[in-house]
């Protein structure tokens, strides 16, 4: 539907006027077309309606069918004439999604094939600024913006500074947890590094795998962080531990850590990563980029836990 018609996502422009009625002077209705024709001008934006196309239509129509009469009415008395003979055959509901009942509201329907944030920001964005300095008169007519892309829109604006600054208080928090829980800030300090390296990994994965930043992908690197800090811990506890009791060559502590410690954290890693892998067979595409992207998280944290914190 996005590739061949006009596109399953919508933007509704809310047209208010001062009285009822307001919808039949045509200047309004010249107003509501020359928005139509500057909506359908903007990339991603496929096709329009609004009661201007029925009416086009009736004048026509109600003229032999002639194509020069396929315009607006220059007189309000006329418009009103044809919505009165219109409503007189046809069904009372046939416009209900066009304009209100007193035909002082008006809906001017636009139909996107794209739900990309990125493309349909710009869309926007052009809309409520054509409103502000083209369209609104006041005591005439206003517009405002709503409908899916439009709500989309508002709720994903600051999607990547709040991701952004969400992580890094994560990324503090884990940090404090971990210099309290060692007594140490630079124990803290180097507890964060495997979690920092799968962030970032997780972020270049969702660029090679194409995965937009969205509200449900937005998570996935709070769930790296959750799940890889547990290996910086107990890789960095079981050193300390053996430091205090004297091994301290490294060949010797690293032989001990990892029949220790990393036999204990191989079989924790195996079982995250082999649960959250299952994902990757699902047919349902968000769960499926999940499970791929978990895995990675774990898998980098566990490496880089088992081999650049002990370096």
């Amino acid at each position: 539907m996005n590739t061949h018609m006009d596109g399953t996502n919508t933007i509704n422009i809310i047209v208010e006027t001062q009285e009822d009625e307001g919808v039949f002077d045509p200047k309004v209705l010249k107003k509501i077309e020359a928005l139509q024709i500057y909506a359908e001008s903007l990339d991603t934006v496929q096709g329009s309606n609004s009661i201007v196309d029925y009416l086009k239509q009736m004048h026509k129509s109600l003229n032999e069918g002639q194509a020069d009469y396929y315009a607006l009415p220059e007189d309000k008395s006329l418009i009103a004439q044809y919505f009165l003979l219109y409503s007189a055959s046809g069904n009372p509901t046939d416009f209900e999604e066009e304009v209100d009942y007193d035909y002082r509201l008006a809906n001017v329907h636009l139909s996107l094939n794209t739900n990309e944030y990125a493309r349909t920001q710009v869309v926007v964005e052009k809309l409520q600024s054509y409103l502000v300095q083209e369209f609104n008169q006041a005591g005439l007519v206003s517009g405002n913006l709503s409908g899916r892309v439009y709500l989309n829109y508002h709720w994903l604006n600051d999607l990547g500074k709040s991701h952004a600054i969400s992580v890094g208080i994560a990324l503090l928090l884990v940090l404090l947890v971990s210099s309290v829980l060692f007594g140490s800030l630079v124990a803290g300090m180097l507890s964060t590094i495997p979690v920092m390296f799968s962030t970032l990994l997780v972020y270049a994965a969702m660029v090679l795998m194409k995965i937009d930043l969205g509200i449900g992908t937005s998570m996935f690197a709070s769930v790296a962080i959750g799940l890889g800090i547990d290996f910086a811990i107990h890789t960095l506890d079981r050193m300390g531990f053996y430091v205090r009791h004297g091994i301290v060559e490294t060949k010797a502590l690293l032989t001990m850590l990892y029949v220790s410690a990393g036999r204990a954290l191989l079989i924790n890693y195996l079982a995250i990563a082999c649960g959250f892998g299952v994902l990757m067979l699902s047919q349902v595409v968000p769960l499926n980029e999940f499970g791929a992207i978990v895995v990675l998280a774990v898998s980098v944290s566990f490496l880089t836990s088992m081999t650049l914190l002990p370096a």
